[in-house]
Order: structure tokens, then sequence, then C-alpha cells
């Protein structure tokens, strides 16, 4: 069974992962917010899936954190 997918095509959204690779990179949201062109408000709505990037923005992550896109995604989890 395929898993399901978002608004940018990949698996669920994974907030917390964006948010650890950030981290990682010893950036601010708002540095890393600059570096996409976006506000860092943005930065935190993702980081705690209140919105989620477009394939683009996904894109421009996985570039300015050095990560694979998929990186950003985690199992679905089925709860009965």
């Amino acid at each position: 069974m395929p898993r399901p997918k978002n608004n940018s095509g990949l698996p669920v959204w994974r907030g917390d992962a964006l948010r650890i690779h950030r981290l990682f990179r010893g950036w601010s949201c708002d540095q890393l917010a600059q570096q996409l062109g976006v506000g860092a408000s943005t930065i935190r709505r993702w980081e705690h899936n209140v919105h989620e990037p477009d394939s683009l923005q996904v894109a421009q992550l996985a570039s300015a954190l050095a990560v694979p896109r998929t990186s950003f995604c985690k199992e679905a989890k089925i709860v009965s």
C-alpha cells in the first residue's frame, strides 16, 4: 500500500526533521529563512507542522541544508 502524499508529492511532512537539520547546521530560523527568501515565521510554521512547504520549497530546503528531500518525511502511522 503506498504512503499518503502531501502537497509536495512527498510522503507525510516531518517538521521536526527540518528543525533538527537546521540546528545541526547551527542556523537560526532567520538564517534559514533568508537563504530561502521566506519569513522566519514560515520556517517556524513548517517546523511545527502548521503548514507544509510546496515541492519547490522542499527542494530549496534540501539544497540549503545539504540533505536529501526525503529526509523531511516519515512513515504514516495507521491509528485504529
